[in-house]
């Protein structure tokens, strides 16, 4: 569901938000330690591509998603190096969206939900997910 919705959303933020891109992005506040910051964090960044793919239909669609994923996983277990992962992954795609590079920005995308899939999979096979 992500794929769908957020590997477009990133390609349409690279074409008509270039300019813009790096502000919002840059405008997220840096990571706190624990988990809920990082996780809030998280989510401010996908909302902010989201938001620059300037698509009402995406942001209607990935909120609730976004709900569940929150909801749905103990990522206590994550250390700070998944995090820095993490980080730089978004950190490479805010760069391709503010270059208007669309076809990278959309793969870079869909490689960092790969990453997050694998951790997703994982904790749910390995008791992370919440009941």
């Amino acid at each position: 569901a992500r794929e769908a919705i957020e590997l477009p959303a990133v390609a349409l933020a690279a074409q008509r938000s270039a300019p813009d891109g790096i502000r919002l992005l840059d405008a997220i506040p840096a990571r706190r330690g624990d988990e809920s910051g990082a996780l809030a964090h998280n989510w401010q960044f996908h909302a902010a591509v989201i938001k620059l793919a300037r698509n009402a239909l995406f942001e209607l669609l990935a909120h609730p998603i976004f709900g569940i994923l929150e909801t749905r996983f103990d990522r206590s277990g994550l250390d700070a190096t998944y995090w820095e992962t993490i980080d730089d992954e978004h950190r490479q795609i805010a760069r391709l969206i503010h270059s208007a590079d669309e076809t990278g920005a959309r793969e870079a995308m869909r490689s960092h939900l790969e990453t997050v899939r694998r951790t997703y999979v994982g904790l749910d096979s390995g008791g992370g997910a919440k009941s």
